[in-house]
């Protein structure tokens, strides 16, 4: 199988229509970021063959963008020299399509559309079924172990595919079907020489049947005249029953549409009385009308009193505006009086505040004079510690001078020793001091807080004064504002008196209210009774309508049944002449109805006479009442060639039976010919050495590939069985289920370029290898070798087509031929950048 060309629409990350060709390619790469749709190539290639892919196998509508309602996929391909197209769609809602087609010319001539018959068809075509397929020929992500990893039953599945050996089991099918038939064959004969004797039985019985048969077909054949003589003539007899029936059942419906004489005089009375009814109905609506003009003028001399509706509601407007001024007033005047006693109150606060500030500046001040007398004591009693201490140390010097000897101050000789009193205790001063000390530190204090008294006394005096300045402005502006408030009251009170009058405005203005109220309910009753005059006046006059629409319905009807039962009666548009009429019409109702059960009868009578006639008739023949005499002569017919036939297959049988010996003699022959065949081509035995020998062959080139690919580490075994040998471990063998990751990847890499070379010496159909990933768990010098080997499959093959998916880096710069993709960033579609064809 060799790719020609991939079309996928709607499926997976490819929203769009998107083409990818094959042709004169050999190594393709595929790359592109993580969701770019690398992957998605290689599921398209697997479900247009198979209707599935390597991870979806069932819920396959799973596989349409997420933005469409169905997929398509279409795969063009080569396989033995014929080239054929798969077209597979599939939608969210609705049935999925499946086709095969040949393409021969150009043409494309359709091979299936039913899914069933497609897969079996491909599967036939490939040599290799879907779990064959992703084992050899396309290595899926993740599960590029399957061959390496299958059953040796599995295996054998996939050599057969790939190398064609399914055509011996073809062939061993056939050989089985061919022997069966053969055997039946030969039983049948061995029946029919078993039954000779019976046939000679059975000829000499359907001799005399024949004969029997014969008999009966020409005595019915006589009856043929008598019978389709009574047959016509019961035939007429029940179509005048059925026309004098037919007449019955239309005067029979007719009859509903006679009207009845009750309901004409009541619709006659019923027109004579609307039109007096409208007549009544007329003047009550005219003095209704009168009534209501009268009232609505009243309304408008009570409203033009004052200036129409725009007067009532200016008064409303100024009575509105009156009692908010008279209540704006009230508030002004309250105001007033707390802002003149607010004002009383700061004044007040003022005079408190100046008291208290004088007071804490004069006890600040007096503080002040404590500390200072206070530190002056401290300053002498500091002055008379010295002195004290001076003294001391004089009288301590006075006490080691020498006369003649130097002074130890100064130096100089001394010439006497002066005379000292003994100096005060130097305890006291210092006790003095100290005390002095603290006094000071505690009248300081003092004086601090007393001036902190003092700043603050005099901050709230300011504040005082401040408050003060703003409730006297506060108390003018309410004065002010309380002398506005009673000037508008002014005002506002003398507009409402010019409009309403002296007196309460609220008052006056309810009054007046009442007196519209009173004029406006009046206005509504006469209008409410004018309109229910109005209604029935429209309801007299529709009666009256309806009794001259029933009364030309009438007429009309009496028209249509005059012409329908043939009465010459005129129809005019007076009662009198409606009246008339329908006499005319039920008189010659019950004339023809009468007539028409008359012939019924008469009809029926000869129908029935006849249907006697034609029962003696069948029941002299043997026949039933049921029977048709012309089927019955046809099934006498009938049953005379059906003996004749078997009385004519019968003689030929018993004429072949010479034949039977040669016959049975060569089927005998065939029968040993095929069982020998059907044996040689069992599993286990031709097949069998077939298959071993591929698999040895395949192994030791396997093997080549392995251990190139591991740098001399690996290599498979000679059992065939692709069992790993471990080079480096004293040739310890393995099952490859111990490989690492990037191993396994390597030994299913080498059994597939093995597989691959070995089908292309011998001619087989493996002509497109696919790759996704794997190449991630390989370091650089594996890498190289991996690629070496691919390269040397693409050189070796004729056409063959490799296509590898991998977003290693190494792989770029080793495949020249690539396909580029790339994801939308906003719809997550996959973008075909390069590398399409």
């Amino acid at each position: 199988m060799r790719p020609r060309e991939l079309t996928l629409r709607g499926f997976r990350s490819y929203a769009d229509e998107t083409s990818f060709g094959w042709d004169d390619r050999s190594l393709v790469g595929v790359v592109g970021p993580i969701g770019s749709g690398k992957t998605s190539i290689l599921d398209a290639i697997s479900f247009a063959l198979y209707g599935k892919t390597p991870r979806v196998e069932r819920d396959t509508k799973s596989l349409i963008n997420q933005r469409r309602d169905a997929m398509h996929v279409s795969l063009t391909f080569d396989v033995d020299g014929e080239t054929w197209k798969a077209v597979r769609t599939l939608r969210r809602g609705g049935a999925s399509a499946h086709a095969l087609y040949r393409l021969e010319d150009g043409a494309e001539m359709e091979v299936t559309d039913r899914a069933r018959e497609m897969g079996e068809r491909i599967e036939s075509l490939l040599g290799l079924d879907f779990d064959a397929f992703r084992r050899s020929v396309l290595l899926a992500q993740n599960q590029f172990a399957g061959f390496l990893e299958a059953t040796a039953t599995e295996r054998n599945q996939v050599l057969k595919g790939v190398f064609g050996f399914e055509l011996l089991d073809a062939m061993r099918t056939i050989a089985k079907e061919r022997l069966d038939g053969l055997t039946g064959q030969l039983a049948v004969l061995s029946d029919r020489r078993q039954t000779a004797g019976v046939d000679r039985a059975e000829l000499d019985k359907r001799h005399t049947d024949l004969e029997a048969a014969e008999a009966r077909s020409a005595a019915l054949e006589e009856l043929r005249a008598p019978f389709e003589e009574m047959k016509e003539m019961i035939g007429e007899s029940e179509a005048k029953a059925a026309d004098a029936e037919k007449r019955a059942s239309r005067l029979g419906d007719m009859a509903g549409r006679i009207p009845d004489r009750d309901d004409t005089d009541e619709l006659f009375a019923r027109a004579e009385k609307s039109g007096g009814d409208v007549a009544a109905t007329e003047k009550e609506l005219a003095a209704a009308e009168q009534r209501r003009i009268s009232a609505g003028e009243a309304l408008e001399e009570r409203l033009a009193a004052i200036g129409g509706r725009a007067g009532l509601s200016e008064a409303g407007d100024l009575v509105g505006a009156w009692r908010s001024a008279r209540e704006q007033a009230g508030r002004s005047a309250g105001g007033e009086e707390v802002a003149r006693k607010a004002a009383e109150a700061a004044v007040s606060a003022t005079s408190e505040a100046a008291r208290a500030q004088a007071e804490s500046l004069a006890a600040a001040e007096a503080a002040a004079v404590s500390e200072s007398e206070s530190r002056t004591t401290v300053d002498q009693a500091r002055d008379s510690l010295r002195r004290i201490l001076q003294d001391h140390r004089a009288h301590a010097v006075r006490a080691d001078l020498v006369v003649g000897e130097p002074c130890p101050v100064c130096s100089r000789p001394v010439k006497e020793i002066p005379e000292t009193e003994a100096p005060a205790a130097v305890e006291t001063a210092e006790r003095a001091v100290a005390e002095g000390v603290q006094e000071a530190e505690r009248l300081g204090e003092a004086s601090l807080t007393a001036t902190t008294e003092a700043a603050q006394s005099g901050t709230a005096a300011a504040a005082a004064e401040e408050a003060r300045i703003k409730a006297a402005e506060a108390a003018t502006g309410a004065g002010e504002a309380a002398e506005r408030d009673r000037t508008a009251l002014d005002e506002v009170s003398a507009a409402v008196a010019a409009l309403l009058g002296e007196g309460d405005p609220e008052q006056r203005l309810a009054e007046l209210r009442t007196a519209v109220e009173a004029a406006e309910l009046t206005l509504s009753e006469t209008t409410s009774t004018e309109q229910e005059a109005r209604a029935a006046l429209e309801e007299a006059r529709a009666v009256a309508t309806a009794a001259v629409a029933a009364l030309a319905l009438l007429r009309t009807e009496l028209a249509t049944l005059t012409g329908a039962l043939d009465v010459s009666a005129e129809v005019g548009e007076s009662p009198e002449s409606l009246r008339s009429a329908l006499v005319a019409v039920r008189e010659a109702w019950n004339g023809q109805m009468r007539a028409a059960e008359e012939d019924l009868e008469r009809a029926t009578e000869k129908a029935e006479a006849a249907g006697v006639a034609r029962r003696d008739l069948l029941e002299g023949a043997g026949l039933a009442e049921s029977d048709d005499i012309v089927d019955v002569i046809s099934a006498a017919r009938a049953e005379v060639t059906g003996l004749a036939g078997m009385v004519e297959v019968l003689e030929k049988r018993l004429a072949d039976l010479e034949r039977l010996d040669t016959d049975e003699a060569e089927l005998i022959g065939a029968s040993e010919t095929l069982t020998r065949l059907h044996s040689d081509l069992a599993p286990s035995r031709f097949l069998e050495f077939v298959l071993d020998e591929r698999r040895r062959a395949l192994g030791e080139l396997a093997s080549e590939h392995l251990e190139v690919l591991t740098a001399g580490r690996y290599r498979f075994d000679d059992s065939g069985d692709l069992l790993v040998v471990d080079l480096n471990a004293a040739d310890a063998v393995r099952s490859p289920t111990s490989l690492s990751g990037g191993e396994t990847f390597l030994a299913s890499l080498a059994l597939a370029l093995a597989l691959a070379e070995i089908v292309a010496r011998e001619g087989g159909r493996l002509d497109a290898f696919f790759l996704d990933e794997g190449f991630g768990s390989l370091d650089p010098e594996h890498i190289d070798l991996a690629m070496d080997g691919i390269e040397r499959l693409v050189t070796t093959g004729r056409e063959r087509l490799v296509v590898v998916v991998s977003h290693v880096p190494a792989l770029r710069d080793r495949i020249e031929d690539l396909v580029q993709l790339d994801r939308d960033p906003v719809t997550g579609d996959t973008r075909v950048v390069s590398g399409a064809s």
